[in-house]
């Protein structure tokens, strides 16, 4: 092979190399910039700026895939930084109580706002079993509900939102030897 024919060849590599890479960064790219439009789009809709419209009537708010994808970053990435910061604004129910009452359309706004923030919180292991009851209240503020047993370091204690409606969103944890055992969102 003559040395014009390897530079050739060797320049063909290099050129589809970084086609075959900026190909694949551009969806990459794409889908930041998607979860970051469907960040927005939830702070905006928790902060009350569109109030009489629950997810259920927004497909494309629902959180699932910005979830998916704040999982596959990095523990330091700005991102989900942010989607973090945002679910621990809103993770205390005691603090989304409101006097005198609000009406249905904030108690459902007050349920989308738990809701997004317990699932971040969980998905991204912020919330997790093997934690302290003191560092679940740094995260949750203080439980309205403890199940004692004959033991104190085995408990059951929920956070809950408390409003007018049928049905209320909680967060149950179980407490062995004083160690988150298992955590549960349920419906009160």
């Amino acid at each position: 092979m003559t040395r014009p024919l390897r530079l050739s060849l060797l320049l063909i590599f290099v050129s589809a190399f970084c086609v075959a890479t900026s190909h694949a960064q551009t969806p990459l790219q794409l889908e930041r910039e998607q979860a970051r439009k469907e960040l927005k789009l939830i702070a905006d809709h928790l902060a009350g700026q569109r109030l009489n419209q629950p997810w259920i009537e927004w497909p494309n708010v629902e959180p699932k895939q910005l979830i998916e994808y704040l999982k596959q970053l990095d523990a330091a990435d700005q991102l989900r930084l942010e989607a973090i910061a945002l679910a621990r604004k809103y993770a205390v129910p005691a603090e989304l109580i409101k006097k005198p009452e609000q009406g249905a359309a904030y108690h459902n706004l007050v349920r989308d706002r738990l809701r997004f923030a317990w699932r971040v919180l969980l998905e991204t292991g912020v919330l997790h079993t093997g934690m302290s009851l003191e560092e679940a209240v740094a995260i949750l503020g203080l439980p309205d509900m403890v199940y004692g047993n004959k033991e104190p370091a085995n408990n059951i204690v929920d956070w809950s939102y408390e409003s007018i409606m049928h049905v209320n969103p909680a967060l149950r944890c179980s407490f062995r030897r004083a160690v988150l055992q298992k955590i549960e969102v349920i419906n009160k």
